[in-house]
């Protein structure tokens, strides 16, 4: 599961790099991942309604109490979802934020 987890992580980092090639650098590369990104449960779940996400990534260790009905909403739209444990450990390093329950990743 974690292997997977890299994979697309790395597939969906080139893409975006690959996207806004001319504007990378060391200093806008969080920024550019940003806005690829939509973070939280509330945003994830708008965006799931809307059709918006190609992945979904929630945090196993978070109460499923929170996130129990985005396994649902990602059946209904045809959309990959992953739990894993310990996100904060890998995303909110990389996003600047200090606790995290779920990730999408946007269409194109």
């Amino acid at each position: 599961m974690a292997v997977f987890l890299i994979l697309v992580g790395i597939e969906c980092v080139q893409l975006i790099f690959a996207k806004h090639r001319r504007y990378c650098s060391l200093i806008n590369v969080t920024v550019l991942i940003r806005r690829e990104i939509v973070c939280g449960v509330q945003n994830v779940t708008r965006c799931l309604e809307r059709d918006e996400l190609r992945l979904v990534i929630v945090d196993r260790s978070s109460p499923w109490q929170l996130h129990q009905h985005l396994a649902q909403l990602s059946a209904v739209r045809r959309c990959p979802a992953v739990a894993v444990d310990n996100m904060a450990n890998t995303f909110c390093v990389v996003l600047a934020v200090t606790r995290l329950c779920a990730v999408g990743f946007k269409v194109n």
